[in-house]
């Protein structure tokens, strides 16, 4: 996740074919990325955190960020 919080996503993500669609990312790390409203974590260590927020596309991989 980058510094300005915005959504990044690196396991896939689907959307419906609502309009305006609904997307959800299939990460599953240690952590949300800082702007993610809705990160369900589990109680494991490390936890495994997912960002259930609903987007309307697909967030660019997480891995891609220029330096």
């Amino acid at each position: 996740s980058d510094a300005a919080g915005r959504p990044c996503c690196d396991a896939g993500c689907g959307c419906t074919k609502s309009i305006p669609p609904l997307c959800h990312c299939g990460d599953v790390k240690d952590h949300c990325y800082p702007g993610c409203k809705m990160c369900l974590c589990t109680r494991s260590f490390p936890p495994q955190c997912r960002c259930r927020d609903p987007l309307s596309y697909c967030p660019k991989p997480c891995s891609a960020k220029k330096p």
